[in-house]
């Protein structure tokens, strides 16, 4: 039996008829696997259609983004200096939650994904405690992690807590231009 993410679903259905939409929109290494959905691009119908996959799309994105940023070499030595705090050394999480609020810019939807981070995938983020030499690749992992569980569990209510008030339909403006020049800054 085949199971696909609910997000993949939703996708699929929306761009319906577009063959040349990709709806893979649960690997944070690949965001670009997941087609912006633009007016006209989509199948016809309520708003929330649009809405949905624009709240989808945009997730990938920001979780995408800080991927890219996260892995570039240029972000080694603020991890290295966050690490050097024993509080945001405890497990990925701590250091993904310190990183983002340190170098983040949305600090609303960041407040929101670090809930997510603390409840749903609480265990993905703290089986290895980080290090220089394995921290990138811990945080990748969290960051999949994460992402899988925003879109594979629908009844967790975690893609409704980031998507209320519009919260996934606002730019957060951190491109992995700006994330990874802000942390080169170190």
């Amino acid at each position: 039996m085949f199971e696909e993410a609910w997000a993949t679903c939703f996708m699929r259905l929306t761009f319906e008829g577009n063959r040349s939409a990709d709806y893979y929109c649960t690997d944070v290494t690949m965001p670009e696997n997941c087609t912006e959905p633009l007016p006209g691009h989509v199948v016809q119908g309520p708003a929330e259609i649009y809405y949905g996959a624009y709240a989808i799309w945009n997730l990938v994105q920001y979780l995408g983004n800080w991927n890219t940023a996260l892995t570039a070499a240029s972000a080694i030595p603020a991890i290295e200096t966050t690490l050097k705090n024993p509080n945001s050394a405890a497990s990925a999480n701590t250091l993904l939650t310190a990183l983002m609020n340190q170098y983040g810019i949305d600090g609303i939807l960041f407040s929101y994904l670090n809930a997510i981070l603390t409840e749903s995938v609480q265990d993905a983020g703290n089986q290895v405690r980080p290090t220089s030499a394995n921290a990138q690749v811990l945080l990748v992992e969290l960051l999949q992690s994460t992402l899988e569980a925003i879109t594979s569990d629908w009844g967790s209510g975690d893609f409704m807590l980031l998507s209320g008030s519009g919260m996934l339909l606002n730019d957060t403006g951190e491109t992995s231009q700006i994330l990874t020049g802000r942390l080169s800054q170190q």
